[in-house]
């Protein structure tokens, strides 16, 4: 009886251990894989890159993604963290982006958007109604949105999707490394809400950070940029009609 005890002890033993190989053998490939694909730019982003690409003493916008892009406007009219999540995760993103948008007008008629802020939460709750029918899409490499099923989009929103769909980069790692070896300045592309960083630096040469192509193994690239390209730009979307003008993504 004994035996046939230690048998048992033995027997589970190694098939633990084997259990453990296998997934160790199994999970390190798909790690190191991961590994490759999402971490590139904090691998490609050292102090050198700026100065080999020739760029110094620059104005460099960084292409985040749409959600990313939201996030930040958000926290800047003052909506609580744990709010701005429960949003983005929850609202289509085309809907959050005109709320917000509004909210921001808003702000600038009534001169408030430099005051101490409290959060619009209240306003912006309404748009969880439909949190139901809100589902994750992938847009690109590394690029998700929440859409809600059965949406049309405007034109504004679709440029946005066809921007985040060619490739984004995170601007963290580039406020890491960014300093004296390039002089560079690296703000997030927030698009004509960055008039001001325009005004604030006449003289600097301006760059787009993003990635070179849409495909995933794509890395970020410098792309020089004019102001009056921007400018026009900023204003034709500030024009722009916002009717319905198209399907969001599809899986």
């Amino acid at each position: 009886m004994k035996k046939i005890m230690i048998s048992s002890v033995s027997a589970a033993i190694f098939a633990l251990a084997i259990s453990a190989i296998v997934a160790a053998a199994v999970d390190i490939p798909i790690r190191a894989h991961e590994y490759r694909n999402n971490f590139q730019t904090e691998r490609w982003a050292t102090p050198e890159i700026a100065a080999q690409s020739g760029v110094r003493d620059a104005l460099v916008f960084v292409r985040e993604g749409w959600e990313e892009q939201l996030v930040a406007r958000l926290w800047a009219l003052g909506v609580s963290r744990p709010h701005v999540e429960t949003l983005y995760r929850a609202v289509d993103v085309c809907r959050l982006d005109s709320a917000t948008t509004a909210l921001e007008a808003a702000a600038d008629r009534a001169g408030t958007r430099d005051a101490p802020k409290t959060d619009p939460y209240p306003q912006l709750a309404p748009l969880l109604a439909d949190s139901a029918r809100v589902e994750g899409r992938r847009l690109g490499p590394g690029a998700n949105a929440h859409v809600q099923i059965g949406a049309t989009y405007s034109a504004h929103c679709m440029r946005r999707v066809a921007e985040t769909a060619a490739g984004i980069t995170p601007l963290v790692p580039l406020l890491a490394v960014g300093g004296p070896s390039d002089r560079n300045i690296y703000a997030r592309d927030l698009h004509a809400r960055d008039t001001l960083l325009l005004a604030a630096y006449p003289d600097r040469r301006i760059f787009m950070l993003r990635p070179s192509s849409a495909a995933p193994s794509a890395m970020p690239a410098y792309f020089p940029v004019s102001r009056d390209s921007l400018t026009a730009a900023w204003l034709a979307e500030r024009q722009e009609e916002q009717p319905a003008g198209g399907r969001p993504p599809t899986r």
